[in-house]
């Protein structure tokens, strides 16, 4: 298992190369999470700090044509950094993955990882909304969307009995899934953050902590971000925040209550193996 704290010594572990010098490096940092947990907000807020640069997912380490190609083929895919930048890799997909954790432990031992996650049944919410949006857009597809065809109650319950074989409710079982992350890195080698907090309730906070974690200059200050009325977040003035948008569904009172029954206790996983605990109840 291999422990960084944070990563406070990056920015000065080249102080004898000049400023205006750059190279390719491994990344820092891996941002991760689950499809609609807000990753994607947080990545765009990062982008705009001086110091980070960001590097787009190339599936390194679950594509098995690309991971052959050993780790200076992926470092040479990687932008070119100034001594004082860090790299952060957007692998927000790549949570679920359980070949992934011990091939970055080999590959790129000294990384930490920013895991984004928000309240399960948001995140499923979310997710369905999203699917049925591209299986809209996208009529000829050959996946059957079950979701076109039923509504998310039916989706979660059958004859009032929870259904497992959503995919929906895997996807958010979040403890499951940090717990193959531990068996390789320590703890304090990530920064978990639910995506609320950052986007709903305080920016600033999380963003400061955030910083401190990385190891960069604290850059982002309240008058950077406004409230989004339509989107009801919080939106950084040079971002875009017009597609910014929650949906939501009105789900029977019963069936909220199941669902948040059920993640109870991989909710209290989670909090137990993060030290992080979350107002999800």
């Amino acid at each position: 298992m291999y422990d960084v704290t944070n990563g406070s010594d990056i920015i000065n572990e080249e102080e004898n190369v000049a400023v205006n010098e750059t190279e390719q490096r491994l990344p820092n940092f891996y941002i991760l999470g689950v499809r609609q947990t807000g990753a994607e907000v947080l990545t765009k807020i990062l982008e705009l700090h001086p110091q980070v640069v960001i590097a787009k997912s190339f599936e390194f380490f679950r594509r098995e044509d690309r991971y052959n190609l050993g780790i200076e083929w992926y470092r040479s895919q990687m932008p070119l950094l100034k001594p004082n930048q860090i790299l952060i890799e957007d692998a927000n997909d790549l949570l679920i993955e359980s070949k992934v954790p011990p091939r970055i432990l080999v590959t790129n031992p000294s990384a930490s990882f920013i895991l984004v996650l928000c309240h399960p049944l948001k995140r499923i919410i979310l997710d369905y909304l999203h699917i049925r949006e591209f299986a809209q857009q996208n009529p000829s597809s050959e996946y059957n969307f079950q979701e076109i065809a039923l509504n998310l109650t039916d989706l979660l319950l059958k004859n009032d009995v929870i259904n497992y074989a959503y995919p929906g409710l895997y996807r958010s079982k979040y403890s499951k899934f940090f717990k193959m992350w531990l068996d390789n890195y320590s703890v304090n080698n990530f920064f978990v953050v639910d995506s609320d907090d950052l986007l709903m309730k305080s920016p600033i906070d999380v963003l400061d902590k955030l910083q401190d974690f990385l190891g960069i200059s604290n850059s982002f200050a309240p008058v950077d971000f406004v409230y989004n009325d339509t989107s009801s977040q919080w939106c950084h003035t040079e971002m875009n925040c017009s597609n910014m948008r929650q949906g939501s569904i009105d789900l029977p009172e019963d069936t909220v209550q199941t669902i948040k029954a059920y993640f109870k206790a991989y909710n209290q996983e989670l909090y137990d193996y993060s030290r992080v605990t979350f107002d999800w109840d």
